[in-house]
């Protein structure tokens, strides 16, 4: 193996010797490591409220004991499909804060895709006993595929999620949610398909100074740039709280979630600080909705 190495690294030398423009290019590289503008600042608080969201969807999965014995056995299983997802979240939300720190936009929106899948799955198997079942049971079965294209496409998703908002909302504020959902899912597709003009533009972060004049696009190649920071992750934490507020709804219902079921002595003082953060956060984005609507 050592050999084939060593051929091959001798050969990749010869390549660069040949090509006139690699020093060039990879002291350009290296300009752009040492010289990343400090953007980080305008989006301080937007970062921290979306660090907030993830210790608190990481204390909920902490909390989960799947473990231990259970009476029942599906109670195992229900804590490793809430275990799984909730952890996932947690790293997604991460994720995507990392991503728009070291300048990586459209990266950052793919896994935001992901991230509102995550989010709904969560609370499609909370709402739904059978859905929950099958979703554990497909990977044994390996027909995750027709399990998804079933019960997690997110037009199914969504059909659950208004089935359940009927106990609480009129039928016109329903479409409303729906159509709100699919609006969301399809705008984050369109990274996922790399439709092209998201794929174009992506390469690009709008950049807008002090002055009146409209913003303008910065060639974004390795990541130098990240100006479009504070709008990606004021749209996560938009998103974690609306559906988050569906989540502390359904976990305060019995018939949906039996914490006894899931949680133990030892791991209860997680649960409860998540619960905290969450309405910590839930007053702290009115707060922060309230001041951006004042300014414009």
């Amino acid at each position: 193996m050592k050999k084939v190495y060593e051929k091959y690294r001798k050969e990749l030398e010869k390549m660069k010797q040949k090509i006139s423009s690699y020093k060039e290019v990879k002291d350009l590289y290296q300009e752009m490591i040492d010289c990343k503008p400090d953007t980080i600042e305008h989006y301080k608080k937007d970062k921290e409220i979306a660090q907030w969201y993830a210790l608190s969807m990481g204390l909920f999965a902490c909390s989960i004991n799947f473990q231990e014995e259970k009476e029942k056995e599906e109670y195992r299983e229900d804590a490793i499909v809430y275990f799984s997802l909730l952890t996932n979240i947690s790293n997604d939300i991460l994720a995507i804060v990392q991503l728009v720190d070291n300048g990586f936009e459209f990266q950052a929106n793919l896994i935001m895709r992901n991230l509102m899948e995550l989010l709904y799955t969560l609370l499609v198997v909370l709402i739904n006993k059978e859905k929950r079942k099958e979703y554990f049971d497909s990977g044994m079965l390996q027909n995750e595929y027709s399990v998804w294209n079933k019960n997690f496409r997110m037009t199914r998703m969504s059909e659950e999620l208004s089935e359940y908002e009927s106990d609480f909302f009129d039928e016109e504020f329903i479409e409303k949610l729906r159509v709100m959902r699919k609006e969301i899912y399809q705008y984050y597709s369109s990274y996922i398909h790399n439709d092209y003009a998201f794929c174009v533009l992506s390469c690009y972060s709008p950049k807008q100074d002090d002055s009146d004049e409209e913003p303008y696009l910065e060639y974004n190649l390795w990541g130098r740039y990240n100006y479009a920071g504070k709008k990606i992750l004021n749209e996560l934490n938009r998103n974690m709280w609306i559906i988050m507020l569906y989540f502390k709804h359904i976990i305060s219902r019995k018939e949906y979630f039996n914490r006894e079921n899931y949680i133990s002595e030892e791991t209860k003082e997680f649960w409860n600080d998540a619960l905290i953060i969450l309405f910590m956060l839930e007053e702290e984005m009115k707060s922060y909705c309230k001041d951006k609507n004042k300014r414009t």
